[in-house]
């Protein structure tokens, strides 16, 4: 299952690093398909997006950005070079609820990705979400 990536931050601060941004995914084969001042959307594989969350996380300083990050695997369709579902749609509310800095992963990711040993996640439990019902 695919995995929606989602970043978020404010002021317009992703579009100042958009280059610096767009080289990090690459390396990890995101597609992004929709990006404005201040999110990113994109579609990554499994077993990439946790590595490629964890190096923005680490890169994000030397960017001179914060954003909060989100994880969430779901279906999506295509509509012509866009991606559009509910699954987008939640991972792009996800990542404007994080916290400068945070990454946040649904139940949904969590649930599809085997973390390994030495991995520590926080659970935060469940949150409704603005105009979004329940998963």
């Amino acid at each position: 299952m695919p995995v929606c990536l989602g970043l978020a931050a404010a002021n317009g601060n992703l579009t100042a690093r958009a280059h610096q941004i767009e080289a990090l995914l690459a390396k990890y084969g995101v597609t992004v398909f929709d990006w404005t001042a201040n999110t990113l959307c994109g579609l990554v594989e499994l077993g990439d997006a946790l590595d490629c969350v964890l190096e923005l996380h680490s890169q994000a300083s030397v960017f001179g950005i914060m954003p909060g990050i989100a994880l969430h695997a779901s279906p999506y369709e295509r509509l012509g070079h866009r991606a559009i579902g509910a699954g987008i749609t939640r991972t792009h509310h996800v990542a404007k609820a994080a916290r400068a800095g945070e990454i946040l992963m649904t139940e949904e990711y969590t649930a599809a990705f085997s973390f390994p040993p030495e991995a520590k996640a926080q659970p935060l439990g469940k949150h409704m979400l603005t105009d979004l019902a329940p998963p």
